[in-house]
């Protein structure tokens, strides 16, 4: 068994709140573009319906493109709510490994499902594919490593091991 006990900090949290953001603006945009037809096509009827053209609701649409990810980028999370998010536990299960957050929130997957594992040298970041469900949640903050070592954990990833730097 391998587990990482007690609140992620400094670099390792950072990466969290960043990929989180990341997460965050990539499901806006997918989402607004999705319903771009919807909106053309209603755009559309109501033309023909007032016989003018009614370019208020393709314009606002549009800014909302802009609007949107800036307000997710820019606001600020709370200090509450940010110690409420923070992953502050991974440990292994068998074939799972599973993150507790700060506010006691559960979360697993089955360790064969992990794409990669990117090692930034003071944390290890797990990613998952789309398939298996996005998490920023799985970073692994080496110097919390409290059972197991860190060649058991990365014999668990081998072969999914990216070293890369911060």
């Amino acid at each position: 068994m391998i587990e990482f006990n007690g609140k992620i900090s400094g670099l390792a949290e950072k990466h969290m709140w960043k990929r989180g953001k990341r997460i965050t603006l990539a499901i806006l945009i997918l989402g607004l573009t999705v319903l771009f037809p919807f909106v053309i096509l209603l755009w559309r009827k109501l033309e023909s319906f007032y016989g003018f053209n009614i370019w208020v609701l393709p314009v606002m649409y549009v800014s909302l493109f802009i609007i949107l990810p800036l307000i997710a980028w820019v606001l600020p999370k709370s200090k509450k709510e940010k110690n409420d998010l923070v992953t502050n536990k991974v440990f292994t299960d068998e074939e799972y490994i599973v993150v507790v957050l700060s506010n006691g929130h559960e979360e697993y997957k089955l360790i064969s499902k992990a794409k990669r594992v990117n090692d930034y040298g003071d944390f290890y970041e797990i990613v998952f594919p789309l398939s298996a469900g996005i998490s920023e949640n799985f970073i692994c903050q080496k110097s919390l490593l409290t059972k197991g070592t860190l060649e058991e954990f990365e014999a668990l990833f081998e072969g999914k091991i990216v070293r890369k730097s911060t």
